[in-house]
C-alpha cells in the first residue's frame, strides 16, 4: 500500500466523503477532478528528490568525490599537505549541502507555482477532520 501524501488524502476522501460532518467540496468551490489533479502534481514535486536511499547515496558520493580527486595527485603537490584530506572532506560536505539546498529550493518553488488556496484549504480541512 502506497502511503505518500497524495494517497493518504485520497484515501481519507474516498472512505469518508459521504459522512455528514466531512468537509464538502462545494463549500470550497472545487471539484474532485481538481483535487485529484492537484494532489498528483503536488506529489510529483514532493517526489523530485528521489527516495531516502537515493538522497543518501548522492550525498555520500558528493562528500567522497573531492577526496578521490585529491588522491590522484602526489602529496607533495597538494596545498596544505597535512590538512588536504580534511579540506577535501569539507569541500565535499559543502557540495552536499549545496545540492540539498538546491533540491529544497526547486521543490519550494514548484509547490509555490502550483499553489491553489481553495484546494489547499480543502486538503487542510480534510486532514484536520481525520485528526479529530
Amino acid at each position: 500500500m502506497i502511503d505518500d501524501f497524495e494517497h493518504q488524502v485520497k484515501r481519507i476522501i474516498d472512505r469518508h466523503a459521504n459522512e455528514d460532518n466531512f468537509p464538502q467540496l462545494e463549500k470550497f468551490g472545487v471539484t474532485r477532478k481538481q483535487i485529484d489533479s492537484y494532489l498528483a502534481d503536488k506529489q510529483a514535486i514532493l517526489d523530485k528528490g528521489g527516495s531516502e536511499k537515493q538522497r543518501y547515496t548522492v550525498a555520500g558520493i558528493l562528500i567522497v568525490m573531492p577526496v578521490i580527486i585529491i588522491s590522484a595527485f602526489p602529496e607533495q603537490q597538494l596545498p596544505f599537505k597535512d590538512w588536504a584530506l580534511f579540506i577535501s572532506l569539507g569541500i565535499g560536505v559543502l557540495l552536499c549541502l549545496l545540492a540539498m539546498g538546491g533540491l529544497h529550493l526547486v521543490k519550494h518553488l514548484g509547490l509555490r507555482r502550483i499553489a491553489d488556496p481553495a484546494i489547499e484549504a480543502y486538503i487542510e480541512e480534510v486532514l484536520k477532520w481525520k485528526q479529530s
